[in-house]
């Protein structure tokens, strides 16, 4: 069509330069000539029109391509050369353009998956556009569209995570009919294409309890070996002694001595056991109120005032009663030993699945921050004839 489109310009450039002499003769009747140069210049445009049209539709044909995300087409027109070149190579650039793109949502994606928190992103109308497949695992649940799902797991969840402010960290406990946990969240905002989205980061702190735990272990190690050897040493270094001991009253003395260590590692054994071993609970309905006046009168006469508030005045509830007394029990010999002289013992619902707490709170000494850290390590103490397994024990029970 380009050697068309030329050789009619050509014959157009002689039409036209032809026709101021045929104007001359047009009084000789040399009509033909005006005409012949009026249709190269119809010619001319003609084929130029079509050479347009041609071009615009290898446009419209490419975009509608691209829309469709279609780079397979190729142009091959020999007598439009130049435009089909043009076409190809823009064609090739949006084609990379869309395989980077591809390429890096695949890259983040995979980021996203291994990952061991769970993420999700959700607009201002609650929809989730990003989850990955830790979030769904801590959730329990196929698939997260909507935040309206967090109310069906836990009515508070939702609540408290919109509650949040952008660069936050928070702690939320969380329950599901098949379990819970302890999350920590984290919630950040971007603005993208005009729309606003949530991030939020959850991240289930057990394994973080799990690695304190080993820890704790390793102090208790470090006190299990360090009262048995206060124990044993002794004994073995007046065994020695006492082995070539004739004198009656030494022999005594000495056995005396080992007999008393004895009897303070049975002790520390015992309390050991106690740690170690918390029976099965054995849950039964009681209530609360009568529960905690019970518990108070074993303080009468130590010197404070307890008062107890319990809302509702009925509640009951449905616990070991003996473990849930060992607990209690601590918190408030805890109190009085810090010289508090009020103390007051709260018990009442906390959400809506109708859990129950107990607060037990005074204006005692407060526990210093240094050793805030050790106090549910077993058997750290800082009372002279402490055992150091009450808060243990408390924590173990709960």
């Amino acid at each position: 069509m380009r050697n068309n489109l030329a050789i009619a310009t050509a014959v157009a450039i002689v039409a036209a330069a032809a026709f101021p002499v045929s104007l001359v003769y047009l009084e000789n009747g040399a009509v033909y000539a005006a005409v012949i140069c009026l249709a190269a210049l119809v010619t001319v445009l003609v084929l130029a029109f079509r050479n347009a049209a041609n071009a615009s539709s290898k446009i419209t044909l490419m975009l509608e391509a691209i829309r469709n995300n279609d780079f397979s087409m190729r142009f091959h027109d020999r007598n439009n050369r130049a435009v089909s070149r043009a076409l190809e190579k823009i064609s090739a650039i949006i084609r990379d353009d869309k395989q980077n793109a591809r390429r890096n949502e695949r890259y983040y994606g995979l980021i996203m998956e291994k990952v061991n928190a769970g993420i999700f992103a959700a607009d201002e109308n609650g929809c989730v556009e990003i989850c990955n497949d830790k979030m769904l695992e801590l959730l329990g649940v196929n698939v997260f569209t909507h935040l309206e799902q967090l109310e069906k797991i836990d009515v508070r969840l939702k609540d408290e995570l919109f509650g949040m402010q952008p660069g936050e960290i928070k702690m939320l406990s969380y329950k599901m009919e098949n379990g819970g946990g302890e999350i920590s969240a984290s919630r950040s905002r971007i603005s993208f294409e005009k729309k606003v989205l949530d991030i939020f980061v959850l991240n289930n702190i057990y394994h973080v309890i799990n690695s304190n735990e080993v820890e704790a272990w390793v102090k208790l190690t470090r006190v299990l070996t360090h009262e048995i050897m206060n124990g044993i040493a002794p004994i073995n270094s007046l065994c020695g002694q006492l082995q070539d001991c004739t004198d009656r009253e030494k022999l005594r003395e000495g056995l005396e001595t080992i007999q008393n260590t004895s009897s303070s590692l049975i002790r520390f054994t015992e309390d050991y056991r106690k740690f170690a071993a918390i029976p099965t609970p054995v849950c039964r309905l009681f209530s609360v109120r009568e529960f905690l006046e019970r518990i108070i009168l074993l303080f009468k006469g130590c010197g404070a005032e307890f008062a107890v508030e319990v809302l509702p005045a009925e509640l009951i509830v449905n616990a070991d009663k003996a473990l849930i007394e060992r607990v209690v029990v601590n918190l408030l010999k805890n109190s009085v030993e810090s010289g508090a002289s009020h103390v007051k013992v709260r018990a009442g619902c906390i959400n809506e699945l109708e859990q129950v707490a107990i607060d037990v709170s005074d204006d005692g000494q407060p526990v210093c921050d240094d050793i805030k850290d050790q106090i549910f390590v077993p058997f750290f103490t800082t009372k002279e004839n402490g055992s150091g397994i009450g808060l243990p024990v408390s924590r173990r029970i709960m």
